[in-house]
């Protein structure tokens, strides 16, 4: 990877996505990265988890948090359709 492709990957569009819009995209690519290559049994693994974390996110009147943990699952779940 060049200076500049490693320069804009780490500093400039976190920097610009983040703090200058209030995007989590960051997040969301750090995530996929980490996902998009597991295992099916892996894969389940990770929808148990995030399943049981949007359940206690309910429970705590948290909404949005398991909105967004909802929508992951789906994702997820899309994945493991599609690949397994």
């Amino acid at each position: 990877m060049s200076m500049y492709g490693a320069l804009y990957r780490n500093i400039l569009f976190p920097v610009w996505e983040t703090w200058l819009h209030g995007r989590r995209t960051p997040k969301y690519l750090k995530e996929l990265t980490r996902t998009q290559w597991l295992p099916p049994d892996e894969l389940k693994k990770e929808i148990t988890g995030l399943t049981r974390q949007m359940r206690q996110a309910a429970q705590e009147l948290r909404f949005e948090d398991a909105a967004q943990l909802r929508d992951r699952i789906k994702e997820l779940e899309e994945l493991q359709i599609a690949f397994g």
